[in-house]
This record gives C-alpha cells, sequence and structure tokens, in this order.
C-alpha cells in the first residue's frame, strides 16, 4: 500500500509542476501558426468545412465516406493556397499527402526517358485528387505536379489519415453481389 506524502515540502513540490505543465499548454496554445515552408507544398493556410464535405463527396476517393469520416478526414486536412507556378511535389520525393482540388489548375508532369518531363494531366475540376497512387502502392511520387500560372488551393489530407480512412474500400453494391451470385464459379462464395 502507498502512502501519501502530505508534508508541505511536497505539497509546494506538486504545485511548482502543476504550474510547470499549465505553463507548458499555454505556450503550446499561443504558438505561431506554422510557416509556409512547414506546410505540405509550401502555401498559406485557408479553412471552411462545409466547402470541403461538398467537394469531397464529387471526389471518385471520398464519395463513400459518411458525415463521421469527412469531419474527421476535413479535421485533419490542411487547405493549402499555392501561387502562380509553384511546385507542389516532385518525381521520386517521399508521398506524405494527398491533394484534393478546391480551385485552380495543378500541372502533372511525369518523366521521360530524354530526361524531359512530359506532361500528363491537368487537375482542375472542384474535387479532382492527385497523389493518391503513390499513398495506394507506398512507393515515392512517379510525378511532378506544379501549380498553373494562376496558381490553386487544394486540401492537402496525411498519409495516415488516408490508411485510415479513405483507403478502405467501399461496401460491395447490392447489385454487383448479386450479379456474383448468378455466376456459377461465385455462387457459393460468401459476401464477406
Amino acid at each position: 500500500m502507498e502512502v501519501l506524502d502530505l508534508s508541505e515540502e511536497s505539497i509546494v513540490r506538486h504545485k511548482i509542476e502543476d504550474i510547470k505543465v499549465a505553463e507548458e499548454k499555454a505556450a503550446v496554445a499561443d504558438e505561431p501558426e506554422p510557416q509556409a515552408s512547414e506546410r505540405p507544398g509550401g502555401g498559406k493556410k485557408v479553412s471552411d468545412e462545409k466547402d470541403f464535405v461538398m467537394t469531397a463527396k464529387r471526389s471518385l476517393l471520398m464519395k463513400h465516406l459518411g458525415a463521421a469520416e469527412l469531419k474527421f478526414v476535413h479535421t485533419n486536412s490542411r487547405v493549402v493556397e499555392f501561387e502562380g507556378n509553384q511546385l507542389v511535389y516532385e518525381f521520386d520525393q517521399y508521398a506524405d499527402f494527398f491533394f484534393m482540388v478546391k480551385t485552380g489548375s495543378f500541372l502533372e508532369s511525369g518523366p521521360h526517358p530524354s530526361g524531359v518531363a512530359v506532361p500528363k494531366r491537368t487537375h482542375n475540376a472542384k474535387g479532382s485528387t492527385f497523389g493518391s497512387s503513390e499513398l495506394l502502392f507506398t512507393q515515392p511520387r512517379r510525378t511532378t505536379v506544379m501549380t498553373s500560372e494562376e496558381g490553386g488551393v487544394a486540401w492537402a489530407i496525411p498519409k495516415r489519415v488516408f490508411d485510415s480512412k479513405i483507403r478502405l474500400a467501399p461496401p460491395p453494391k447490392k447489385q454487383l453481389v448479386d450479379f456474383l451470385k448468378s455466376v456459377p464459379l461465385f455462387q457459393k462464395l460468401s459476401k464477406d
């Protein structure tokens, strides 16, 4: 059985520890907003949950998520404003975020054996995503993405959020399950 030390010295020591903890918490709360270089792709932070949810519902990767999952993804993502012709990420870089377009255009290019970057696609539709395939297959970036001349705004969604909420496959559609039951080869398989 543990005996509590209620001496005046012990009480003062605990109060000092409590004050230090409170000061540390206050210091963390007063920390300045991260600098652009500390954000994915740099850029300035912007915000808004309602717009995120409406945009995510357009995204092929996130339209299957429910309200709670979308709130979690939004809470853990950052809206990043990119200047014109700004690099978002480079070929062969570690993939730690994927991005969902809010506004603007993002130009994706890939390497060519000649060493010249070849344009692949432009992501300019609200809800369009890029950078997710490297997270799906856990590999370095296979492309380079830059903003167009007018710049753009995108949500940067961390890999850990992607892995926990987005990577999950949506539940099978009833029509697909019914179809598979009609195929003799698959009739004995369970829905799981």
